[in-house]
């Protein structure tokens, strides 16, 4: 029962072929001046980040001014200091649930 042949090998290889062809993305149109350039590269700026980076994430949160703190220096032992730097993603009042155990 098994050894009887269904499909030919070259019938195969032909379905599988047109399956995938017909799957393959069309490659990019390049763009043809520089203004086309820049417009598709801010379309893709604003897609990449709109709605991949920040999907789900408040707007209140995307388009905050960051906010900075000093939490200390590093002192290096041979006479360097570096300032340390805290910066806030999110406004401490809202946070999200994953991160309310941690202290703020």
């Amino acid at each position: 029962m098994l050894k009887e042949e269904i499909l030919s090998p070259d019938v195969a290889e032909f379905q599988i072929r047109q399956y995938l062809v017909n799957r393959i993305a069309a490659p990019p149109q390049v763009p043809s001046s520089p203004q086309e350039w820049t417009s598709e590269a801010a379309r893709l700026r604003h897609h990449l980040l709109q709605d991949i980076a920040f999907h789900g994430w408040p707007r209140e949160w995307v388009e905050a001014e960051p906010k900075f703190e000093e939490v200390g220096v590093i002192e290096t032992g041979a006479g360097t200091v570096y300032g340390n730097c805290a910066t806030r993603l999110f406004p401490v009042s809202n946070p999200p649930r994953s991160f309310t155990s941690r202290n703020t």
